[in-house]
């Protein structure tokens, strides 16, 4: 499993994850850890980024037999929401329900937009995470075994650390992510971030 955790403002889009996989038993407890330091967020382009949390390698898998990359941009920038939409009604024979699973997309649109989608195994519809301008979108993606709103009480406390920058919302999804780490055998504190500045033209 996983935890990764994105926020997306006016200005910017941060995402952070951890970098652990594992092979769990049916209560959740760790049977092996796989890997500790498997990448769960990757750039598409220099102005795009998709995430995994879940099961990462049925994510991984959907992603290769989807043609993702290659489907939902559009010379380095994500489509029309609508356009991804009708990408993922032709593959959704590639998500097996029962295979736990988030793949997150995002960055700069074609018209100059900052979003972010979801896709979730378990539901196969996409998602849009929201904002305005005066408030950020955020979402939290602790393991299955993980009261999410714990998760979302600690990052509400925390969120007072965060002046409007990018940096200081760095701060509050690291401090995050170890707390869910010292609660969680799935996830480990070796995280990797990215983040978008959009531009102002």
């Amino acid at each position: 499993m996983s935890f990764v955790s994105l926020v997306i403002a006016n200005s910017f889009v941060s995402v952070m994850a951890d970098s652990r996989t594992s092979e769990l038993n049916s209560d959740g407890t760790i049977n092996k850890v796989k890997s500790e330091d498997y990448p769960k967020i990757f750039y598409l382009s220099d102005n795009t980024f998709m995430a995994m949390a879940g099961l990462v390698e049925d994510a991984q898998e959907f992603i290769e037999f989807s043609s993702l990359e290659q489907s939902i941009l559009e010379r380095g920038l994500l489509k029309e929401k609508y356009e991804i939409t009708e990408w993922l009604e032709g593959v959704r024979q590639y998500i097996i329900t029962d295979n736990n699973f988030k793949v997150f997309l995002g960055g700069l649109t074609i018209a100059n937009e900052l979003k972010v989608y979801i896709i979730d195994s378990t539901i196969r519809v996409l998602e849009e995470l929201e904002y305005s301008e005066n408030e950020i979108g955020y979402y939290l993606s602790p393991s299955q075994y993980i009261d999410k709103s714990w998760v979302e009480n600690i990052f509400k406390e925390l969120y007072r650390i965060f002046d409007g920058t990018p940096e200081t919302m760095k701060v509050v999804q690291e401090l995050l992510n170890d707390i869910v780490a010292n609660s969680d055998e799935s996830v480990n504190k070796n995280k990797r971030w990215f983040c978008l500045r959009r531009p102002f033209n």
